[in-house]
């Protein structure tokens, strides 16, 4: 089968899997959620070498490293999703710069299942569309909103607008990936931030707001937060500050239905259904 055609296999299973789910085509996921769904549990673990690990049997596992950053982890998950999803053994991924083998058929059908899980075409061109934006003409801070409304990397979504969708032209693509992450964010936030932010504009097409501990979460003005796991912050311009584990709402969030604000600790270990939970009970 040629590259084609595994491109196609693994975007039509994704869609499935989606739908199934009862995941909109135009929505944001987070593979840890359709993992739940799928009844595979996924695993948390401390893996300095390794990015993730599907196991068949005795029953379908996932397990994926926290020493990678949290969007990071989430591609992982949904790369590990496409092992199980096309019924391969059991797979150990190494970090890609550890990696032996460049390409197997294996791999590249999962990478591309996690590619169409999480940046469908349409989810894709609907995040730039709702907020007015082109993406030949998008900022590093338009191109980072996207990335994170969508639940992946900076530099994985400029990737796959280049590669996959051949939507970026490789100049426009070499020059966002110049864009300094710590410099992007303190422009959207308006101040320094020591870990990470995400920006919760009116136009956000996702169910989950996922966040750890001590990152900032930029709302539409006059949303609140109704829980205790994250505080709203004055100065020095007004912003949410994830302050412990456990879930919030915030009602009719983004001019829409209510979201839910989800924080985890950082680098949180054991299984990944718990990483909400204030107190964590791990007896599987």
């Amino acid at each position: 089968m040629s590259r084609v055609d595994l491109a196609r296999s693994a975007a039509r299973a994704a869609a499935r899997v989606r739908a199934d789910l009862g995941v909109g085509p135009t929505e944001g996921v987070c593979p840890f959620d359709i993992a739940e769904g799928l009844e595979v549990p996924v695993r948390l673990v401390a893996l300095p070498s390794v990015e993730g690990i599907y196991s068949p049997a005795p029953r379908p596992t996932i397990v994926v490293s926290v020493e990678r950053p949290p969007c990071r982890r989430r591609y992982t998950c949904g790369h590990e999703l496409g092992h199980h999803v096309f019924g391969h053994g059991t797979r150990l991924d190494e970090l890609a710069d550890e990696a032996i083998n460049a390409w197997s058929p294996e791999e590249f059908v999962a990478q591309r299942f996690a590619a169409a899980l999480m940046m469908p075409k349409i989810a894709v061109d609907s995040a730039f569309a709702r907020r007015g934006w082109a993406v030949t003409d998008a900022t590093p801070e338009m191109l980072f909103v996207v990335a994170q409304e969508l639940g992946v990397g900076f530099a994985t979504l400029i990737g796959h607008l280049e590669w996959t969708l051949r939507s970026l032209p490789q100049a426009a693509a070499d020059a966002l990936r110049k864009a300094r992450l710590p410099n992007v964010r303190e422009r959207l936030a308006g101040f320094e931030v020591e870990h990470d932010v995400v920006v919760v504009d009116r136009h956000w097409g996702r169910r989950t707001i996922d966040v750890e501990v001590a990152d900032i979460v930029l709302l539409p003005r006059g949303a609140e937060v109704v829980g205790t796991c994250a505080s709203v912050v004055a100065t020095p311009v007004q912003h949410v500050l994830a302050t412990a584990p456990g879930v919030a709402r915030v009602p009719g969030g983004a001019g829409g239905p209510d979201l839910l604000l989800r924080v985890s600790p950082r680098a949180f270990t054991g299984l990944a259904r718990y990483r909400h939970l204030e107190e964590v009970t791990d007896d599987e």
